[in-house]
């Protein structure tokens, strides 16, 4: 019987966690296509993005990797997602998201050499 409860409270567990991740992220989203003033379209665009690219990001985390082949496959992801979302913003947009481009990757570089 506690194998059995243990199995059920375990079980809801990881669905509360997926959907307060999911709740999470969506806000995330939600934040960012305001701030940004995306249209429709765009918002539509954005997020497909950031699902794929979570998607990706939770795949490479799937994978026993050392911290300095993480680093680089996640810098990988990270440039390509970039990219991707770049080629969907306007100009005004895109002058935002270079600038949190550049601040994450200094972060990201600062971290590195502290470690």
């Amino acid at each position: 019987m506690k194998a059995i409860l243990c199995t059920i409270f375990l079980f809801t567990s990881m669905i509360m966690t997926a959907q307060q991740s999911a709740a999470v992220q969506n806000n995330a989203i939600e934040k960012m296509v305001k701030m940004y003033e995306m249209t429709p379209d765009q918002a539509s665009n954005y997020k497909s993005l950031i699902l794929e690219k979570s998607e990706e990001i939770g795949k490479l985390k799937s994978v026993s990797l050392k911290k300095s082949d993480f680093a680089l496959n996640l810098e990988q992801i990270n440039s390509k997602y970039d990219t991707k979302i770049l080629s969907i913003l306007d100009e005004r947009q895109k002058k935002i998201y270079q600038t949190q481009i550049a601040m994450r990757t200094s972060a990201t570089r600062q971290v590195r050499t502290d470690n």
